[in-house]
Formats: C-alpha cells, sequence, structure tokens
C-alpha cells in the first residue's frame, strides 16, 4: 500500500467533518507537498524519511508552510498506525517544526468602533450604505464570525427576548457560489443576547426591507445572501480614514476584547463566541490576560 492510498484513505475519513471544499483544498495542498513520498510503500516511510523531506522543504519553503504540512502527515501516519498499516508509532518521535505566529490580532475599542461608524456614515457614494453599517455593529456587538452573519435569516432573531440563534454559516467563492453550512463546530451553535438598541435597529431595517420570516438578514435584492467581501470595503475606507487598522474578523477579537477588558468571565466569553474550549480563547487571548493582571496589582495596592 503506498503512501498515496493511505492519505486518500486519512482524507476521506477526515472529511465527514468538515465542509467539502475544505477536505479537497487540504488533501490538494498536503499532496502538493509532498512529491516523491506518495510513490513510497508506507511500509518503507520511516523517521528518516520524513525528517529528510522536511528538511529538503525547508529550504524551500516558508517554515509555516513546513510546519502545516508536517502536522499534517503526522495524522497521515497516525491514521496509517491505528489501522495497522504500519506496525510502528515512529511519528511520534518526527521533529515539531513551530509555525511561527505572523498575525497579529488587530482590535478596537468602543470609542473606536463609534468614531469608524461615523465616519463610514459619511461614505455617501457606497452602495447599501445603511445595511453595510449595521452589518458591522452587528459584528463588533455580538462577535460573530463573518459567516456566521451573513448565514442570519429572520426567524433566528427573538425581538421579543433579544436574542439571536446561531446554527449555520454561510461560505461564498470568488465566482459568488454560495453554500449554506453548519457552523464552524458543533459549539459553535448557539444562542446568545443582544443589547435593545441593536435589536431596535434590526426590528426596523426588518420592516422597512419587508423582510419575510425566512429571508436573509442581509441579502441582495434578488433574496441571496451577501457574499464574503461585503462591508469589508466599507470597514477598511473607514478604518484608514481613522489612522487604524481593522479586518471585519478583527470586530468579532474586538468584542472578546472588550468583555474580558470589562472582567466577564472566560467560560462566558467561550460560550458567546462559540469556541469548543475555554482553552481555546484563553490561548487566543492571552496576550489580554496577561495585560489585564495591572488591575489585580492596582486592586492590591488600593487594600493595603
Amino acid at each position: 500500500m503506498t503512501f498515496k492510498e493511505v492519505m486518500e484513505e486519512y482524507f476521506k475519513s477526515w472529511g465527514l467533518s468538515v465542509r467539502l471544499s475544505t477536505s479537497i483544498s487540504h488533501k490538494k495542498s498536503f499532496a502538493y507537498q509532498c512529491g516523491n513520498l506518495l510513490d513510497l510503500d508506507i511500509i518503507d516511510i520511516s523517521k528518516k524519511t520524513i525528517e529528510n523531506h522536511l528538511a529538503e522543504m525547508l529550504s524551500r519553503l516558508a517554515q509555516s508552510t513546513v510546519a502545516h504540512w508536517n502536522a499534517r502527515c503526522r495524522c497521515v501516519l497516525e491514521y496509517a498506525y491505528k489501522n495497522n498499516y504500519i506496525n510502528s508509532d515512529f511519528y511520534k518521535e518526527i521533529i515539531h517544526i513551530k509555525v511561527k505566529n505572523t498575525y497579529a490580532i488587530s482590535v478596537i475599542t468602543e470609542k473606536q468602533f463609534k468614531q469608524l461608524i461615523n465616519i463610514a456614515k459619511a461614505q455617501s457614494r457606497h452602495t447599501d450604505l445603511e445595511e453595510k453599517i449595521l452589518f458591522l455593529e452587528l459584528l463588533f456587538k455580538t462577535g460573530l464570525r463573518h459567516s456566521e452573519a451573513k448565514a442570519l435569516q429572520v426567524y433566528k432573531i427573538n425581538l421579543d427576548s433579544n436574542e439571536i440563534r446561531i446554527n449555520q454559516s454561510l461560505y461564498c467563492d470568488i465566482k459568488g457560489k454560495w453554500e449554506l453550512a453548519s457552523t464552524k463546530t458543533p459549539c459553535s451553535n448557539r444562542t446568545i443576547k443582544i443589547d435593545k438598541n441593536l435589536a431596535l435597529k434590526l426590528k426596523d431595517f426588518i420592516e422597512i426591507k419587508h423582510k419575510n420570516r425566512d429571508d436573509f438578514l442581509f441579502s441582495y435584492e434578488d433574496g441571496s445572501p451577501r457574499t464574503t467581501v461585503f462591508a469589508k470595503d466599507l470597514l477598511k475606507k473607514s478604518a484608514n480614514l481613522l489612522g487604524v487598522k481593522i479586518s471585519a474578523h478583527g470586530l468579532r477579537h474586538s468584542h472578546a476584547t472588550m468583555l474580558i477588558r470589562n472582567l466577564v468571565p472566560i467560560q462566558l466569553v467561550q460560550k458567546r463566541l462559540g469556541h469548543a474550549d475555554p482553552a481555546l480563547t484563553i490561548a487566543t487571548y492571552t496576550h489580554l490576560i496577561s495585560e489585564d493582571e495591572k488591575i489585580i496589582v492596582d486592586l492590591l495596592e488600593k487594600i493595603w
């Protein structure tokens, strides 16, 4: 049995837990970097074989690319071991290549967001300006993922209890083809509270646009949901004028930052964001928690 055949089996199994397009893209990327490994018999592959391949990759590729391939290779080999295609768990001893953290979380404060919205309101050349502003405010005030906000339908918004139910994500490719899928993880299925001001804005928007129960909250005239780039141009332009750098996903980080800095328990932040584990929330926002240790020190100094 070749490494390629085992790889195919692994991705077929792994693909059951992710979107089809995700499985296809990950397999294509992994296979491309495998090179001659694909033709080797799985029982002939050893720790040395993999580490030689990693060394060759590091000589021509970015460390992050190699690190991601390395992590996936270990998964494939673990699959092979568990299915008795290889009789050694040598994959556990393969050198670990750390992914360099080149992405810094960009966040803005509540004050900066208000300033950004005021700037956005002056961008009259943008079509559907009010809808875009409402979309950005929803992201900042709820911490929803961009894909979750696009998937919202009217019936998922309870204006009596001021709650939003999140149970789907909407993905769109560059050609405009969209797919309504499950959320990122089962734990991303959640119901969250919203403030009365936002609830009123959503209510007015739904009434003005004559939205029906099953309509997408944010949509084109034909009823189809907004694409991936929706409101991003307005956000970028307004952020540049304000002198800050922020992305649509950064608004989600900004929401979490606001909660943590106001001492909301990490478990509540985790549930609101739809993280599977509090450890993920802590790992993502460790820098904030470390910074806010000063709050504790200031409190102790006041006591004594």
